[in-house]
């Protein structure tokens, strides 16, 4: 039986731009995902992500959720491994468009990335609630390696 973390390879990034060298290397070098998305819709989901830290997400987590269940999650979600298989119940903003353009995709995390480099979030997370710069720094490379870990290089 095949279960969502066979079909994952294991990443720890340091720093954004191991995340940027990942994505040149799989484009450069061939990609197959075993995942939902495509790398272009995964690109675009991570920056999306990172946006909302400045703009606000456009969805709520139960107040009993945030009260009883963030605070447990933050360290996991900031210094370990993301779990998968976490899905919206309704559409928003952070799920990106089907025909969303990889280059365009990949431009945008870029600067989403160098944003979350030189400056500070604004808005707390709807789950853990407020992080400091660096944790919204690391919460952001957890994330990219939940969904980076599907896209698999061919070469």
């Amino acid at each position: 039986m095949t279960t969502a973390s066979d079909q994952r390879r294991p990443l720890r990034f340091q720093s954004h731009t191991d995340v940027i060298a990942d994505v040149e290397k799989l484009i450069s070098g061939g990609f197959e995902t075993r995942g939902k998305w495509t790398l272009a819709q995964i690109l675009e989901h991570l920056a999306l992500a990172i946006d909302s830290a400045y703009t606000g997400f456009d969805f709520t987590v139960p107040l009993l959720i945030r009260v009883f269940v963030g605070p447990f999650m933050k360290k996991k979600f900031v210094y370990q491994a993301m779990p998968s298989g976490f899905n919206f119940r309704k559409k928003t903003r952070l799920q990106p468009p089907a025909d969303v353009d990889q280059e365009e995709a990949f431009a945008h995390l870029r600067r989403m990335l160098d944003r979350l480099t030189n400056e500070a979030p604004t808005q707390a997370h709807p789950l853990i609630g407020k992080l400091s710069k660096e944790e919204w720094y690391q919460l952001s490379l957890r994330h990219a390696e939940l969904h980076l870990s599907f896209v698999h290089p061919t070469s």
